[in-house]
Formats: structure tokens, C-alpha cells, sequence
């Protein structure tokens, strides 16, 4: 739901805030997979589908920061 609220306001979005986005979108996915990595290293009782589930949202998030700058950079 999230994902789909930015990708519509990416469209009104001018170059800068694009690039904004893009390095908050990298920065967003490095915090997950750390938050998600040294969890399960501390608690390993933590079930697997978090672990998964956060490696998922690292993924997506770095997706758009890819996107953006891709789009970025086209232009």
C-alpha cells in the first residue's frame, strides 16, 4: 500500500525530490536488513517469516531506489 501511494506521487515529483527519495529509499533498505540481521543474530528465537519478511521490504525498498534514480538518469 505504501509502495503504491509513492509510486503515484512519484509521477508529480521534479528531479530533485526523485533523488531525495532514492537515497532515502537506499538508506531505508540498509536500515531493514541491519535491523533484521542483528536481530536474528541476538534473538534467535525470532521465527523465520520475520527474517524473510524483512529481507522482502529490503528488496522492495531498494527496488525503488533503483527505479528512481533509473528514471533519473533516463531523463
Amino acid at each position: 500500500l505504501i509502495f503504491s501511494f509513492a509510486l503515484c506521487y512519484i509521477v508529480f515529483m521534479n528531479r530533485k525530490q526523485e533523488e531525495s527519495l532514492a537515497k532515502y529509499s537506499y538508506d531505508l533498505s540498509k536500515i531493514i536488513l541491519t535491523m533484521v540481521v542483528i536481530g536474528k543474530l541476538f534473538h534467535p528465537e525470532i521465527p523465520n517469516w520475520v527474517f524473510i519478511s524483512g529481507c522482502v521490504a529490503t528488496i522492495l525498498t531498494l527496488l525503488l531506489g533503483y527505479l528512481l534514480e533509473e528514471g533519473r538518469n533516463n531523463d
